[in-house]
Order: C-alpha cells, then sequence, then structure tokens
C-alpha cells in the first residue's frame, strides 16, 4: 500500500517513475501486441479489433480527457490552495456529471454503431463490417470506467503520487492480455474486448487507495453545476475540440487503410505502437510530470514558465533523437522479435517494418506534442493548439489520400519510395504513405506550437533549435554507427532464430547508444547530467 500512495518530490523524478512504469506498461503491451500478432497475424480479426476501437476512443477524448487534461487539474490546483473542504464538493459535482455523461453518449452511439462502422472502415466486407459493430459496443462500456479512472489520476498527480497512477497501464494491459489467453479461442475478437473491459475495471481500482491517501472524499452531486465544474467545461471546450481533431486523424487514418488491402489497419496500428514506445515512456511520461510545476511558474511569471518549458523539453529532445534515429536503422529486428511469431507473415514483418520506418521520421515530433501543449494549458490557452491541430490534421489527411494513391501507380516518387522503406514488390505497401504523412504532419504542428509560445514569451525559440541540432547530429552519428555495426557483424551473426535476431539488433543498439553518450560527455551536453544526475534535488 504505501508503494502506491508513494509521493514524488521532483519532477525528473516523477517523470523518472512515470518512465520506468512506462517501459514496464509499454513491456506488457508489446507482450499484448506480440500474442495478438502470433495468434491472428495482419489479418481481418485484428482489423475489427483496432477499428472496435475508434468510436469509445473518441467518445472517450470528446467527454472525458479533453475536460481533465486541459481543465480539471488548473481549476483543482487553484481551489485546493483557497479552500480544501469545497474543493471535495466540486470533484464530485465533476465526476457526477462526467459519469452520467458518459453513459448516455455510449448508449446513444451503441444504437448508432451500425451506421457509424462502415464510415470508418469503408474498405470492410458486410460480414467483417458486422464483426466490427459487435466489438464496438463491448468496447463502449471501456470509456466511461476510463473516464472515472483520469479525473482519479488527476487528483493523485496533484499530490504528486505518480506510483499510482504510473502503475495503471500495466493493469490494463494485464486484463487485455488475460483476455487474449483465455477467451479468443472462443470468442475471437470478442474475446480481446472481455479482455480490454477488465483491464478499465483495475485501471479504476488501482487508484483508489492513492486517491484516499490524498484526502479525496467522494460527495455525488450532479446538480447544480458548481462554478468551478462550469470553469473546467469552458477551458476543456477547445482542448476537448483539439483530441476529437487527434481522434478523427487516426479514424481517418483507419479508413484510408482499410481500403488499402487484409490487414493494412493492423500493419498501421502495430507500427503506431512500435512508435508509441518512446513517444509515450520519455514524452508522455515527461509531459504528465511537468504539468503541475508548468501550471504553478505560470502563475508567478511567463519567465518561469519559459525556463521550466525549455528545459523539459531539451532533456526529452536529447532522449528521443537517438530513440527516433534507431528505430530507423533497426527497424526490422526490432518487428521480427517483437511480432515475428505464429500466423504473422514474413510479408506482414516487412510491410510493418516499413510502416514503423515511417513513423520514426516522427517520434521526435510525437513526443515533444504532449509538452508543447501543457505549455499553453498551463497559460490557460486551448484555443492555439486547437487551430494548429486543425492544421495539422488538414496536412495529414489530405496528404495520407493523396499518398496512398501516389503509391499505387507506376511513378518514380512509389519506386524511390518503396526502396527507400525497403517495401518494394510487396502487395499493399502503400500503406506507408499513411504513417510518413502523419509523421510529417506531427512535425509541422510542432513547429508552429513552439513559434507560437515563443510569440507569447513562453519558450525561447532560439534556445530549443541550438538544442535540437546538437542532438540531431549526435543522434546521426548514433544511427550510422548502428548500421555499420550490423552489417559488420551481419556475417558472422546468424538471424534465423529469434534469439539470433535479438543479438543482432541489440549489437547494432548498443553500439549506436554507445556512440550517443560518447558524444555526450565529449561535449559535455548539460541535458546527459539534467536526466541522470540528482533526480531527487527539488528543482530538477
Amino acid at each position: 500500500m504505501r508503494v502506491i500512495t508513494w509521493q514524488s518530490k521532483t519532477v525528473t523524478l516523477a517523470a523518472i517513475t512515470l518512465a520506468v512504469m512506462s517501459l514496464g506498461a509499454k513491456g506488457l503491451g508489446l507482450v499484448r501486441d506480440r500474442l495478438l500478432a502470433a495468434t491472428f497475424g495482419a489479418g481481418d480479426t485484428l482489423d475489427i479489433y483496432y477499428v472496435g476501437f475508434r468510436i469509445p476512443d473518441l467518445l472517450f477524448n470528446l467527454l472525458a480527457l479533453g475536460a481533465v487534461s486541459a481543465g480539471f487539474l488548473p481549476v483543482f490546483t487553484e481551489l485546493y490552495e483557497k479552500n480544501k473542504d469545497e474543493v471535495w464538493r466540486m470533484v464530485g459535482n465533476f465526476v457526477s456529471v462526467l459519469f452520467f455523461g458518459l453513459i448516455f453518449a455510449a448508449a446513444v452511439l451503441w444504437l448508432l454503431a451500425p451506421l457509424l462502422v462502415p464510415l470508418i472502415a469503408p474498405g470492410f466486407a458486410p460480414e467483417k463490417i458486422a464483426r466490427a459493430v459487435m466489438v464496438t459496443r463491448l468496447l463502449l462500456f471501456s470509456p466511461i470506467l476510463l473516464g472515472v479512472s483520469s479525473v482519479l489520476s488527476s487528483v493523485v498527480q496533484h499530490g504528486g503520487r505518480f506510483f499510482s497512477y504510473a502503475i495503471a497501464p500495466m493493469v490494463y494491459n494485464v486484463g487485455i492480455i488475460a483476455g487474449i489467453v483465455f477467451f479468443t479461442d472462443r470468442f475471437s475478437e470478442k474475446g480481446i474486448a472481455f479482455g480490454v473491459l477488465a483491464g478499465a475495471c483495475l485501471h479504476v481500482a488501482v487508484q483508489i487507495p492513492a486517491v484516499l491517501r490524498s484526502g479525496f472524499r467522494f460527495v455525488p452531486h450532479a446538480w447544480p453545476l458548481y462554478d468551478s465544474v462550469k470553469e473546467i467545461i469552458r477551458l476543456s471546450l477547445p482542448r476537448t475540440a483539439n483530441l476529437v481533431v487527434n481522434q478523427l486523424i487516426l479514424t481517418a487514418m483507419a479508413a484510408i487503410a482499410s481500403t488499402v488491402a487484409a490487414g493494412s489497419v493492423a500493419i498501421f496500428m502495430l507500427a503506431e505502437n512500435l512508435k508509441a514506445l518512446p513517444a509515450d515512456m520519455i514524452g508522455v511520461s515527461f509531459a504528465i510530470a511537468a504539468f503541475p510545476a508548468f501550471t504553478r511558474a505560470a502563475i508567478v511569471s511567463r519567465e518561469n514558465l519559459s525556463e521550466l518549458l525549455l528545459r523539459t523539453l531539451q532533456r526529452v529532445l536529447f532522449l528521443v533523437m537517438p530513440a527516433s534515429v534507431l528505430i530507423y536503422v533497426l527497424r526490422a529486428q526490432m518487428v521480427r522479435v517483437l511480432y515475428g511469431a505464429g500466423a504473422f507473415s514474413w510479408e506482414d514483418t516487412r510491410l510493418t517494418a516499413a510502416a514503423a520506418a515511417a513513423f520514426a521520421i516522427g517520434i521526435v515530433g510525437f513526443s515533444v506534442l504532449p509538452i508543447l501543449i501543457r505549455g499553453f494549458f498551463a497559460l490557460k490557452d486551448t484555443i492555439t493548439p486547437l487551430l494548429i491541430a486543425v492544421v495539422s490534421a488538414v496536412v495529414a489527411i489530405g496528404g495520407a489520400l493523396g499518398g496512398v494513391e501516389l503509391l499505387r501507380g507506376a511513378n518514380i516518387v512509389s519506386v524511390v519510395v518503396k526502396m527507400l522503406f525497403r517495401a518494394d514488390g510487396l502487395a499493399g505497401s502503400e500503406i506507408i504513405a499513411v504513417p510518413l504523412t502523419l509523421s510529417f504532419a506531427v512535425m509541422l504542428q510542432c513547429v508552429l506550437l513552439i513559434i507560437a509560445l515563443g510569440a507569447a514569451g513562453a519558450l525561447r525559440v532560439r534556445r530549443i533549435g541550438v538544442s535540437f541540432a546538437r542532438f540531431l547530429m549526435a543522434a546521426l552519428a548514433s544511427g550510422a554507427s548502428a548500421w555499420f555495426a550490423l552489417h559488420l557483424f551481419g556475417s558472422s551473426i546468424q538471424t534465423d532464430t529469434l534469439l539470433r535476431v535479438f543479438v543482432h539488433g541489440m549489437t547494432g543498439g548498443i553500439v549506436g547508444i554507445g556512440v550517443y553518450i560518447f558524444i555526450a560527455l565529449l561535449f559535455r551536453f548539460p541535458e546527459l547530467a539534467g536526466v541522470f544526475k540528482n533526480p531527487f534535488r527539488r528543482n530538477s
């Protein structure tokens, strides 16, 4: 119990705690994905499973995540400092409204699912649509549970009790794994959905001890709305729209992928999960850990926020730049080790590796995006990120539509892109256009956000540019070293077994990471000490 309710005192220590626990959650997520790939391969069942998430995820982002991530924590923090008794009544009011709102919306979407799913997956056959509708309806229960859990998460974040927040995704994945192992033989994709619901229940339950330790007292009260709840809703509307835009992008990408070939949605999502390893473990962990500090710094002055935001971005860039390059270089080995088993064929492996390489180009953007957005939230500005997200959405969706058609044809661009990503000669290789345009769109989004923060006096743009250039040069040297090591040892390490593929990839990875650290030490990158030295110091 003490471990679950443990309290972190610094941003860096909190981020390290979140990153370590995120690594555990991602590790379980990889076990989940390997089981899915080995059991079903990149085919109809996995396509149905991933499409089934689109409407529930949209509901969660529309009604829960937007309000909690943008409005709840700043309002909760401000009210907590003024009146600790009143804050719990406000929380009870907010949770009651959120809970009943999610139930009502889920019921409406349950009825509309047969009309909505064909729009999300226009390339699916009627039988495949019917199965996707069933999975969607089952998964609509999960946003209700996760919505309540997201409020509990914000309460424990405010108190610095990040351990219980960080362990929740781990138990969520345990539930899904249990569904795959025990229910898929009998229920196929519905068995996975049962596991998702079990995981969502665990996601809520594991946070309850830390919430109670924070002094939480639940006073249910749905009406009338407190002024503080109205403020949360007001602040959340643009952020909710922002999240909905992001979900619509993913939904559009899945829809486009469904028109390519059977299994293309699964390939896109498996590659996206691989991209999420560094993006979530590093970028999201730092963003979550730093957000309470961002809100407090913004209250003092924009200069304080600028300094904290700059330091956080520098540390994240320092960590994700080599990850981006190394995933590009080692993509084939990573995909074979993580997914290459059972029904997952060699063609599936090659296509997923190509899609992972396309995502690798945007890993830096996916990692810093949540930090930049929270910088605006600390300023109580949710409009600017929304407008920029709309621009990014237009670029992503338009680029994916045009890119898929371009790669379908016999033209020089198609030949060059497929050759660069080693997908030439593969049926369905035009799927590469979807993650590739998404990566370019998110990088554009980050550039525009950085410029806007600089114009608002909340970020020193020039210093970010200098740091980016330093890390890029070191990361490229790291990637070149890893590539050279792969080819140097390739003749002596056979790759006919899982263990040998792992050793081959690990050799390149160790060389690449070693070179990056050597360059950081040689040129005395201050971020190296900032990340790994004295995380217990209060200003770290």
